[in-house]
């Protein structure tokens, strides 16, 4: 897996659109590959260094590799530099999600699977449009779906989106209800993440005392100092607890937010954002993780048996309260507790009541993802290419 440190979070630029397009791979598209049955597109906001979209990204392509060839879709602007070089962006083809010729360009494909996390509406809308022109399969799967209560009129348009998959894999209950209010079939999954595996790097060794915090990246304005005091009363209720706090930014943005709230003195900071693979031995080997706002360390930290809280950020109030609506969905599928403060889990923590997900409801959702997974096989399987003309630039 990946070692490499060089990275520089603050260094966020966009990638030359050439770097992408003149990947000389994009031609070996117009050819069959014989050890394949077909070649499969998958879109996700991809390439940023998120670990928590990169893992479901290496779960859905260890799945898919074996049997297709895969396009992995990313927006090259929004692109982080180097991420060609990651894992598994250096064994696949990689194309820009607005490269509109791209699926008329490929000799045999079988699909286009756009997913998982929480997607917009229209979200790599260029290349479902083109496949279903094609009659090609399409799923949007391991997704969250728009909640229509908070946006009535959006139902028509929902379901004019919804319409264009085959297959519609929402991964949590709240997801699936939607479905069923807009009377739509689905399959209720999961999130993909739950089945990435760790590293088993021997740098890491197994620390009991260790709790790993993971702060998400925000725009705090006036709540700023409230936000900083009470990060650092977090970290003093683990220290008094016996824990040795470690900050885990999960993307290249956490990890500029840490340094930008001055969060960071005296606190050790692992950095492996592009790893996703690491950071999920690092939780599997610490005593306990503490979200505050990012819903895929809750994921990583259930399969582990490791104990996991989720705080709500001191600042989502009122119409930002609406932000944690997908960990309260995940903690809810997982059995994670969910704290509406710090000072509700330091009184957890002292009264030794944090504990890991639920074991029956994480085996649960692994069942539905390995359910959902072999119905995205079947149908993207059953497709057999027809010989089509790819287009010549």
């Amino acid at each position: 897996m990946l070692t490499d440190t060089t990275h520089n979070a603050d260094d966020i630029l966009a990638v030359a659109p050439e770097v992408i397009v003149a990947d000389s791979r994009i031609r070996d598209l117009r050819h069959r590959d014989p050890s394949k049955e077909g070649t499969l597109v998958i879109a996700g906001f991809f390439g940023r260094g998120n670990a928590g979209d990169e893992a479901m990204l290496q779960v859905l392509f260890e799945v898919f590799s074996p049997r297709f060839r895969i396009v992995i879709c990313v927006d090259e602007y929004g692109a982080y530099p180097g991420f060609w070089d990651w894992y598994p962006y250096n064994e696949a083809i990689i194309a820009h999600q607005n490269r509109f010729e791209l699926i008329k360009s490929i000799a045999d494909p079988v699909g286009v699977l756009v997913g998982g996390g929480g997607l917009a509406v229209g979200f790599a809308a260029a290349q479902v449009f083109i496949a279903r022109t094609q009659q090609l399969p399409t799923a949007l799967a391991g997704v969250d779906i728009f909640e229509l209560h908070k946006h009535p009129r959006a139902a028509p348009v929902l379901r004019t989106w919804l319409g264009l998959f085959d297959q519609v894999i929402p991964r949590t209950s709240r997801s699936e209800s939607v479905m069923r209010a807009l009377d739509m079939p689905s399959l209720h999954g999961g999130d993909w993440a739950l089945r990435l595996a760790a590293d088993v790097a021997p740098d890491l060794t197994v620390d009991d005392h260790r709790a790993l915090v993971v702060l998400r990246e925000d725009v705090l304005g006036e709540a700023g100092n409230d936000y900083r005091a009470g990060m650092r009363d977090l970290l003093s209720q683990l220290a008094a607890c016996g824990y040795g706090p470690v900050f885990l930014p999960f993307s290249p943005e956490d990890e500029r937010f840490l340094t930008t709230q001055g969060l960071v003195d005296g606190i050790p900071v692992e950095r492996a954002w592009w790893n996703a693979r690491r950071l999920k031995q690092l939780i599997a080997s610490s005593g306990l993780t503490v979200t505050v706002g990012r819903l895929h360390p809750m994921v990583f930290a259930a399969p582990t048996g490791r104990d996991v809280a989720s705080i709500r950020p001191p600042h989502w109030i009122g119409k930002r309260a609406a932000g944690m609506g997908k960990l309260t969905d995940m903690g809810k599928e997982l059995g994670i507790d969910q704290f509406e403060s710090v000072g509700d889990f330091g009184l957890a923590l002292r009264a030794g009541k944090i504990r890991p997900a639920q074991t029956s409801q994480v085996e649960a959702a692994l069942a539905r993802v390995d359910t959902a997974l072999d119905a995205l096989h079947t149908l993207f399987a059953e497709y057999v290419p027809r010989a089509v003309e790819p287009v010549v630039e």
